[in-house]
């Protein structure tokens, strides 16, 4: 259910539809959404890693309010 949860986007009145979509179509939803996760991952492992002082922090906080949005 977590699986379904989050390509739903933690939206409950979303979840009848992703169980009731063909095995394929449902497996492809994973699929996408795992990657958009793995580059979410990047980018920020990515701004995480540019920020090496207190000042370029304000970097990595940025990049983690934009990926909130």
């Amino acid at each position: 259910m977590k699986t379904v949860d989050n390509i739903a986007g933690g939206d409950r009145t979303k979840w009848d539809f992703f169980l009731n979509m063909p095995l394929v179509e449902f497996l492809n939803a994973v699929s996408f959404q795992i990657e958009k996760d793995r580059a979410r991952t990047e980018r920020l492992n990515t701004a995480a890693q540019s920020a090496k002082s207190a000042k370029d922090s304000t970097v990595y906080k940025i990049a983690l309010l934009q990926e909130m949005l």
